[in-house]
């Protein structure tokens, strides 16, 4: 089984390093399948990885480091702020303030902190490497993590999440590599000089406190922030159209100046229309209802056979395509083939 960097050669991936000679060396396994590196002040590698330009915004202040990794409208004036900030917990605080899918990476005087989402989508992953007297590495991937720290398969595992793909809590937060951990979302991982781990909580949830119009209010501020971070400087993007969730997405992507272009699945193979001369499905004056929720109303539709349009997931591999995406960000079913997708453009 392959796995690690040379499985990885097109993905999104980095490795958090100490600050220490213990685990300096293990940068040469990462290396050859990496095309960015980052230093500590001391010249020891910090970041090593693959992505591309647009997703990373790092900065120096004094001997403070910071990086933005992700979907993210992180200015380079906003990281300095949070790298200056005084400490790694404060320069956290900071930056907690920022909308996006993105992962968080700060060192300081010998120390390192590194912080992923809450939901998991942007995952954290530490792995103790043998003969370093406890020194770790961090990793956004596990199966590079695996292969850079010499972890060990764990066949009885992997039995399990391939006999059930929709296996239960705990087993949902264990790798299929042994010494290889999964970060809870709640916590961050902070590194010593000496490369020894430790967590500490970083989000609780909110007390249940808020009137509803005031919740409403601030979640749609929320929403709004979290979508412009991933669609400003596009001029074009599209969303997989087919329920309440992704209606407000593409409503609020409606509002900021860009084109919205929900893709809408069928109900089924079936057809019963034609738009622009090409069969549509079955149920598609129905499903183009939904696509009033742009706000301009003047959306026109034409379909499209299914291979023109990239599945979700679509380029989460290459970074040549422009996408740093999770691992797994290719969660939904892949549809057949004689699927025809709808494309509405403003």
């Amino acid at each position: 089984m392959v796995t690690g960097p040379s499985s990885t050669a097109g993905a999104c991936w980095f490795l958090v390093f100490p600050d220490t000679d213990a685990v300096a060396a293990l940068a040469a396994r990462a290396r050859p399948c990496a095309t960015r590196e980052i230093a500590h002040p001391s010249g020891r590698p910090w970041l090593i990885g693959r992505w591309p330009d647009h997703a990373l915004t790092a900065v120096a202040c004094g001997p403070a480091r910071l990086a933005v990794l992700g979907q993210h409208a992180v200015t380079e004036e906003e990281a300095e702020h949070a790298a200056c900030a005084g400490s790694l917990e404060a320069a956290d605080a900071y930056a907690s303030r920022w909308a996006g899918s993105h992962h968080l990476i700060a060192s300081l005087d010998g120390r390192t902190l590194v912080r992923g989402t809450v939901t998991g989508i942007r995952s954290v992953f530490a792995a103790q490497v043998p003969g370093t007297h406890g020194a770790h590495l961090v990793c956004d991937r596990a199966d590079v993590l695996a292969d850079v720290a010499g972890a060990d398969l764990d066949e009885a595992r992997l039995a399990v999440h391939l006999l059930s793909p929709g296996i239960l809590h705990p087993l949902t937060t264990q790798t299929v590599w042994r010494g290889v951990d999964v970060v809870p979302g709640d916590r961050r991982v902070l590194l010593d000089r000496d490369g020894r781990l430790r967590t500490s909580r970083c989000w609780s949830p909110p007390p249940a406190e808020l009137p509803l119009a005031e919740g409403a209010r601030l979640l749609r501020e929320r929403l709004a922030d979290a979508v412009a971070a991933r669609i400003t400087g596009r001029e074009l993007v599209s969303a997989d159209l087919g329920g309440v969730d992704s209606t407000a997405v593409v409503a609020t992507a409606g509002r900021v100046t860009v084109h919205a272009a929900p893709a809408v699945p069928p109900v089924d193979t079936d057809t019963d229309a034609y738009v622009d001369g090409r069969a549509a499905p079955a149920g598609a004056a129905q499903r183009t209802q939904q696509t009033d929720a742009v706000p301009d109303g003047s959306a026109d539709q034409s379909a499209h056979p299914r291979d023109e349009f990239p599945q979700p997931g679509h380029g989460e591999a290459g970074v040549e395509a422009g996408a740093c995406l999770p691992a797994f960000a290719d969660d939904e079913p892949a549809r057949p083939p004689s699927t025809t997708w709808h494309r509405v453009s403003s």
